[in-house]
């Protein structure tokens, strides 16, 4: 296109125009500073639609003439400036920097504030503000940081993740520290530590547990836990390789631990009350072995993990109990007493009775046997290592002898209450009987009845010293003594004949026989005076016979 025509101007610019088939038109304008304006249009209608300014600058025109509104500024510098708005009240709504980034701004005319930056690679800033502070940038990874202060002082005080996950700081702009940190696994971390040192010290997480930590940024290791129920753990190691040691429960317990980092054990518990339970077993099948009461009660337990069963009992008195059964179900079936006695127990758990008890002592050994249920077991029967066998009635605790059998038949009869038994009759396996009068412990026998009923002895005295008083005879014979315990003597003798009564007189040891006068004289001396009839002598010659056996012990002794 060629210029018609140019219209030199007084200020020194100059415009040029265009013949068309209408007249001549507008097309450019030289300025007297050296700027250049272009025009489109019909003629009359011609509108500007670029300027270009002496140091380079471009702007460009939009809307028809008279109503012209500058909508792009390109700049010397690279910079690329967009308006919007009517002519003469154009607003910068956005920037295109030389590197790319992008600056959109609102507002009115000359008051534009910038509101949002756009970086190349593809991080967002955003402002607000009559300074326009920065308040949030969005990173190309996800990360959007937030912003407080004013313009030139923003400073950082929170980070967050596309995952959910926030960090939060605070301090002066270029100094901001990382104080806390939230997971989408809604645990919490918190910081302490200037910028560029912040190290981890403690860590909530969703179960409301919290873990404790010590050491140097990216150093940082567990020291200790602690749990909603109220327990703490105790932990030892460096970082990536800490380990339980010890963990406190909210009752005063504590567990002790062994093992590596992942496998720790559990070895000992020692509970408030001074108790302490020992384990053995890997973890997680760890299983009590030993529990030891402040007391000194020591338990033993048999069973793998949770199924533990007490299996022994050891108690402060020297008392030792041995268990059967399942966990939870163990049942005492027998109780060592430090003084040697042994109790066997039957019944299921929490309902064990007594049902035989042992009293080890050589030839003294006892076992007694019981019936009844737990609490109100009562003794129905002794033996004894000599053969013996004593049986009891009664209910618990009122227990009373009533009867004792020896190895060889003999059996004993008592009468009285528990504690106060008396013996009042002894038979003997042969047949003969011993009766007893007087209180326990001081009985003393009052009369014996010899086998088949074949006389009758009478004791006199104090216990352990009874002595022969009489003897009577079957056959209607009575023998008479005098003196002390073993050492009786015969004194007399009377037996009946028919109206006959037959004398033994001077019992010395050299009795002498008198029959009614039939005889005289002294020992083998006797000479007979008058011959008896044959019943009276065969009378005379039997008491002769028991006057000579009773020189010798009593008929029947104790």
């Amino acid at each position: 296109m060629s210029v018609a025509h140019v219209e030199r101007m007084p200020d020194g610019g100059a415009r040029f125009y265009l013949d068309s088939h209408n007249g001549r038109k507008l097309i450019r304008e030289a300025l007297p500073n050296g700027g250049l304006l272009h025009y489109e249009g019909a003629r009359g209608c011609e509108r500007l639609v670029r300027g270009e300014q002496p140091d380079g600058s471009v702007l460009h025109f939009e809307g028809a003439r008279g109503a012209q509104r500058m909508v792009i500024a390109e700049l010397p510098n690279g910079l690329v400036q967009y308006y919007q708005g009517a002519g003469g009240k154009e607003r910068l709504v956005r920037e295109i920097l030389p590197n790319d980034a992008q600056l959109h701004y609102e507002g009115e005319g000359g008051a534009e504030q910038l509101t949002r930056l756009e970086q190349p690679d593809g991080s967002v800033l955003y402002y607000e503000g009559a300074m326009s502070a920065v308040v949030r940038a969005v990173l190309p990874s996800g990360l959007t940081q937030f912003y407080e202060g004013q313009s030139g002082k923003e400073r950082l005080v929170r980070k967050k993740w596309e995952d959910g996950r926030l960090q939060f700081y605070e301090g002066e702009r270029d100094a901001e520290r990382l104080v806390r940190e939230s997971r989408p696994d809604a645990s919490e971390l918190y910081y302490a530590g200037n910028a560029d040192e912040e190290r981890l010290v403690h860590k909530t997480l969703k179960d409301g547990s919290v873990l404790f930590y010590e050491g140097a940024r990216g150093g940082e290791r567990v020291v200790q836990g602690t749990q909603p129920n109220g327990s703490v753990t105790y932990i030892e190691g460096e970082k990536g390789s800490e380990r339980v040691v010890r963990k406190t429960w909210s009752d005063g317990s504590v567990g002790y631990y062994e093992g590596l980092r992942g496998v720790e054990r559990v070895t000992r518990k020692i509970f408030a009350d001074g108790g302490v339970q020992h384990y053995q077993g890997e973890r997680g099948a760890e299983r009590v072995v030993r529990e030891q009461w402040l007391d000194g009660t020591v338990l033993h337990f048999e069973g793998e993990g949770s199924a533990e069963r007490a299996v022994r009992g050891e108690f402060p008195d020297g008392r030792v109990e041995y268990y059967e059964g399942e966990s939870g179900k163990e049942r005492k079936v027998r109780m060592a007493m430090a003084d040697g006695r042994v109790l066997h127990y039957e019944g299921g758990s929490g309902a064990e009775r007594i049902t035989r008890a042992e009293q080890p002592n050589g030839d003294a050994s006892v076992v007694g046997y019981y019936d009844g249920s737990k609490g109100a077991e009562r003794l129905v029967r002794q033996h004894y290592a000599d053969g013996c066998v004593l049986f009891y009635e009664g209910s618990a605790g009122a227990e009373r002898a009533v009867l004792g059998k020896a190895a060889g038949g003999a059996v004993s009869h008592f009468v009285g209450e528990k504690g106060a038994e008396r013996l009042v009759r002894h038979n003997y396996a042969e047949g003969g009987i011993l009766f007893y009068e007087g209180a326990r412990g001081k009985e003393r026998v009052v009369r014996g009845v010899a086998p088949g009923g074949n006389g009758v002895t009478y004791f006199e005295g104090k216990k352990g010293a009874g002595r022969v008083v009489r003897q009577s005879g079957a056959d209607g014979s009575v023998l008479y003594y005098e003196g002390k315990k073993g050492a009786e003597r015969l004194v007399g003798a009377v037996a009946r004949v028919g109206d006959e009564a037959l004398h033994f007189e001077d019992g010395t040891g050299a009795e002498r026989l008198g029959i009614a006068g039939y005889h005289e004289g002294e020992g083998e001396a006797e000479r007979l005076t008058r011959k008896p009839s044959k019943a009276a002598t065969t009378t005379a010659l039997h008491l002769r016979g028991c006057a000579q056996r009773c020189r010798t012990p009593p008929l029947i002794t104790y």
